[in-house]
């Protein structure tokens, strides 16, 4: 059996079984938020379980005591750029509560469908379908799967492809976060008027409004042809679950990460500190990593960048998560001291003058551009970093080096020069786009 094992288990859901069972079943044990005689979709959230597990359970309940033979299972693709829906040659999903098969029914059904191609490396890193899995296998313990990555395509393509693979014995269910990175007040001002179109079956969802645009926006055409009542049952943002209200991810039942706060922030720029401190003097003590606050134990990736009179001295990072955010923080910046080839090992007599920031990444999106002028648009100066991948080569820039350019085309020409690459656009090249929360040091770092 082909079996696509779990992705994103330890970073956006637990890694072990018991833990993940205990954690799910509590938050399906709450009371029904409302009585649904008859369920036909449902629109869930796919941030961390940290933030989003309370208002995805809120939908999932709705299905006790339901049964289905399958889940058509829709979500936004994040890892690759991608035009129409992508399924997959895997036999089965994984996650630690075990495996859910692919439903064949769906499987030859989709064969028919011309939006619909066999994209593996479209479901290999992609969360947004994941998360839902152990809700899944929890409250429909039975029921396979059919899950589509959603890339770019019409509102009325989708609905067609829905319509072909959709019957009474098959449950909708829509992965969207709503709004991203917004203050507390503005983003409840901006989703309540989302969660209004998505009632009214309106099909002009955009990016800023739900990361989900093009999964809901075929969906919404696919309710309002067949007369569907659409509510929402419950709405919270990450500042209502588990973090701070500076910034935060729209999460509604009809996901990247709240900003830490000021501690668990100084927490980390300690971390980064003693990291480098304790190489000067030839020191070794790594901290008790289980003891930490629990925001540096997500898998996150992070960029450590020193600089002395604001100029420049070091700068190294990851672009993916691979370890806890903690681990990344204390060997990126053992590295951006001592390691970046631009740079002499820093010294013990410039350690006092030094200036360090953490900027930790939120996850990529690929970008789907076929000009130079497309791939602007999508692109927010000073708020988006860029990487850019071509074969071998890759480089990126982090959203503050915008401020560096007069012009934007400026910024992607230093881009693509930095990764090795001609300065002018070539659609060879993969683009990525992501947000940065900006942790920086108040003062110089003493020993």
């Amino acid at each position: 059996m082909n079996v696509r094992p779990a992705a994103v288990a330890g970073m956006f859901y637990p890694a072990s079984s018991s833990a993940l069972k205990h954690l799910v079943t509590d938050l399906l044990n709450e009371p029904l938020p409302i009585e649904v005689p008859a369920i036909k979709a449902l629109i869930a959230p796919h941030a961390g379980y940290r933030y989003s597990g309370s208002v995805a359970a809120s939908a999932y309940r709705l299905l006790a005591g339901k049964t289905f033979q399958r889940v058509l299972l829709l979500g936004p693709a994040h890892r690759v750029a991608l035009r129409g829906l992508a399924a997959s040659n895997f036999d089965a999903f994984e996650t630690p509560l075990g495996i859910v098969p692919i439903d064949r029914t769906l499987r030859d059904r989709s064969k028919k469908i011309p939006l619909i191609k066999i994209r593996d490396d479209a479901h290999e890193d992609e969360h947004s379908l994941e998360v839902q899995l152990p809700f899944l296998q929890t409250i429909l313990p039975d029921v396979a799967i059919f899950p589509l990555v959603v890339g770019q395509c019409s509102a009325e393509e989708l609905a067609g492809a829905i319509e072909q693979l959709s019957d009474e014995q098959t449950l909708l269910l829509l992965s969207s976060d709503l709004s991203h990175y917004l203050p507390y007040d503005e983003a409840v001002e901006v989703d309540e008027h989302t969660i209004e179109k998505i009632e009214a079956a309106e099909q002009q969802m955009r990016g800023n409004e739900a990361c989900g645009a093009y999964p809901l926006n075929g969906f919404l055409r696919f309710a309002h042809q067949h007369d569907w009542q659409i509510h929402c049952v419950d709405y919270r943002n990450s500042g209502d679950t588990a973090g701070k209200r500076d910034h935060v991810v729209g999460l509604s039942s009809t996901e990247l990460l709240a900003t830490p706060n000021s501690a668990e922030q100084q927490y980390a720029l300690e971390l980064a500190k003693q990291s480098i401190a304790q190489h000067l003097k030839s020191v070794q003590h790594p901290p008790n990593w289980s003891s930490l606050p629990s925001w540096l134990h997500e898998w996150l990736s992070v960029f450590v960048t020193l600089r002395i009179d604001e100029s420049l001295r070091g700068c190294v990072g990851s672009l993916q998560p691979r370890r806890s955010l903690a681990e990344d923080i204390w060997f990126n910046a053992r590295a951006a001291a001592f390691e970046d080839p631009r740079f002499r090992p820093l010294s013990a007599e410039e350690w006092p003058q030094t200036m360090l920031s953490l900027s930790v990444l939120l996850p990529s999106e690929a970008l789907i551009t076929e000009n130079e002028t497309e791939l602007l648009q999508q692109l927010q100066p000073e708020i988006h970093g860029v990487t850019v991948v071509q074969e071998h080569r890759r480089a990126t820039f982090l959203p503050e080096v915008w401020s560096h350019f007069s012009e934007p085309r400026d910024f992607l020409i230093a881009l693509r020069q930095k990764a090795g690459l001609p300065p002018q656009f070539s659609a060879k090249a993969q683009y990525y786009r992501y947000a940065t929360i900006k942790i920086p040091s108040t003062r110089p770092f003493s020993q």
